[in-house]
Formats: structure tokens, C-alpha cells, sequence
């Protein structure tokens, strides 16, 4: 009997510690595991976690980075399209990601090896065309951007961005009457005027400026930001026919002789300024973005078709009385 008592007090023995054992075995396991779950710090630690934990991370954090990049962080997003590479050294939106942000940071020349650099890896890609066409518009070298858009148009032709940056690309460059269907096929006929007359305005063709939202308010009645550039442009007339000493109530039928609009040179920044007063953005196009302008009690009927600048003006003085 004192036999089986010992056997089985050592037996309960050894439950116990092969017990304690196993606690403290997960006690060092659970430490190790909180400590592997800490976010990864350097870049090849994010590279690793990557390879480890995501089916395509290289695709992940190029979705990562573009938010970043539209919310303005930019230093993320870099390290987003960088991580990328590191997991597909032949991400062709990674590449254009970091080029977008040397752009932006002022870096031109690293940005023009980047978007080259996807060009390379992607002849054909009409999105890349895209992107390195509106590089160089930006840049207004319209010799190099317009042929890029125009390739890019053809293997997409039914992207409305690309065929609308084309569009402004050849407005710019002052070939107003090849925008113009690009431009009406993007965002509309009104809004095509607009856009033109806004580019034309920028380059002080005030007269040429004038016609084109005039167009656009005939067209579209309810135009709002198209009749606030109108009346803008005619305010500024008048100010520019008193300064020249020139009055506009001569002889009866007001053939008031006016004075000259000097053509000034385009802005560095037209593509851009234009797209933030209202043209549609480097996104999806989109109508423009409406101001209110003044209100004008002429807008209760409307003008007949057809009219000349100068008649409307006398048109609209006339439902005054």
C-alpha cells in the first residue's frame, strides 16, 4: 500500500509541473506574439509584413498610396508606391506615382524619367500616354503632349478624361477649332464654349473670350458661371473704352467705335487656373462648377438666337425701358 500512496503522489507530482510548464510556455508565447504584432517601422519591414500577410500587397499599397496622395499626404503616399515596388518591382501605377509626386514636389526632371520610365514598361497603355501627355501640357509643351493625348484618345476613345485634357491641350496651344469636338464629346457643347472662353479670357482675348460664353449662355440658359464671365468680360470692356476716352452713346444705332484688346501672353498656369475656376478636373468630367453671379433682371426673357455681342448688348438695354 505505501507503494501505490508514493506512485500516485508523484504521479499528481507531475501533473503540476508539466502544468506550470505548459502556463509558462504560453505566457513567453503570448509576449512573442504581442511583440511580432507591432506595426512594421522601416521600409523593408513594410516589405516583409507585405510579402507575408497580402495576396497582391503590391496592388494594395498603390490603392494605399493614391488615397494618401489625394488627401495630400504625399510623404505616405511615396512610401506607399516605394513598398509597392519592393513587392513588384514592375508596378506600372507605382511608377506613376511617385513620378506624379516629383512633379508636384517641383522635381521635373526625376518626374520626366519616372513617367518615361512607364512609358517604357507600357507602350501601349493609354493611361500612361495620358499621364505624360498632361505632364508636358503642364509644362505647355503642347508639340510633345498633344501626340501622347492624341494616341492615348485612340486606343481609349471612349475615356472621357483623356479625350477632355486633350481637348484643353489643344485649346491651349491655340487650336481652338480642334478642341472643340474633343471638348463637346467630353462635357458638352455649352460646356465646351466655356472651357474655351475661359482659356481665352486667361489670355486677355476678351472679344474672342466674350463670344465663346455668349455661346454658352445661349445654349444653355441656366449657365450660371458662363453668364458671370460674361458680364465680367463686358465690365471689363467698358472699363478698358473709358480708360481709351471712347464713348459708347454715339449715333443712334450705338456703333460706338471700340478701342483695341491687346492679346496678352498665356499664363504659365492656364490649364490649372481654369480647373479651379470650374472646368472639369483631372478626374471624371464633370459639368462645371457653378457661381451665382449678379442678378440681372434681363434674364426673364430670353434673346434671340444668333446675335452678335454687340446686339445683345443693345437687346438687353432695351428690355431695361
Amino acid at each position: 500500500m505505501p507503494v501505490t500512496r508514493f506512485t500516485k503522489q508523484t504521479w499528481l507530482a507531475g501533473i503540476a509541473c508539466a502544468l506550470l510548464i505548459c502556463s509558462g510556455c504560453s505566457s513567453m508565447k503570448n509576449q512573442v506574439v504581442k511583440k511580432n504584432d507591432q506595426p512594421p517601422d522601416t521600409l523593408e519591414e513594410k516589405i516583409s509584413v507585405a510579402k507575408k500577410k497580402l495576396k497582391h500587397p503590391d496592388k494594395f499599397y498603390v490603392t494605399h498610396g493614391q488615397l494618401q496622395e489625394k488627401m495630400g499626404d504625399l510623404d505616405s503616399a511615396r512610401t506607399s508606391y516605394q513598398v509597392a515596388l519592393g513587392e513588384n518591382p514592375k508596378s506600372i501605377d507605382a511608377v506613376l506615382g511617385l513620378a506624379r509626386l516629383d512633379q508636384v514636389a517641383g522635381r521635373k526632371i526625376e518626374a520626366e524619367k519616372g513617367f518615361h520610365k512607364a512609358l517604357e514598361m507600357a507602350p501601349e497603355d493609354s493611361q500612361v500616354r495620358a499621364s505624360i501627355g498632361q505632364f508636358y501640357a503642364a509644362e505647355e509643351k503642347w508639340d510633345q503632349a498633344i501626340p501622347l493625348l492624341s494616341k492615348a484618345v485612340k486606343t481609349a476613345p471612349a475615356d472621357k478624361n483623356i479625350r477632355y485634357q486633350l481637348g484643353i491641350a489643344l485649346a491651349s496651344s491655340g487650336d481652338y477649332q480642334a478642341a472643340m469636338p474633343h471638348l463637346i464629346r467630353a462635357v458638352g457643347e455649352a460646356e465646351a464654349h466655356y472651357n474655351i472662353g475661359y482659356i481665352l479670357k486667361d489670355r486677355g482675348e476678351l472679344q474672342a473670350s466674350e463670344q465663346q460664353f455668349l455661346q454658352a449662355v445661349l445654349l444653355k440658359p441656366e449657365f450660371n458661371e458662363a453668364q458671370y464671365w460674361l458680364d465680367e468680360i463686358r465690365r471689363e470692356k467698358e472699363n478698358r473704352l473709358m480708360l481709351a476716352g471712347v464713348t459708347s452713346g454715339a449715333g443712334t444705332k450705338g456703333t460706338a467705335k471700340q478701342a483695341a484688346y491687346s492679346k496678352a501672353k498665356p499664363s504659365t498656369k492656364t490649364v490649372q487656373n481654369a480647373v479651379s475656376q470650374g472646368m472639369a478636373p483631372a478626374g471624371v468630367p464633370q459639368s462645371p462648377r457653378r457661381i451665382s453671379g449678379p442678378a440681372d433682371s434681363t434674364q426673364t426673357a430670353q434673346p434671340p438666337a444668333n446675335l452678335t455681342a454687340e446686339q445683345l448688348e443693345q437687346w438687353r438695354n432695351q428690355r431695361q425701358f
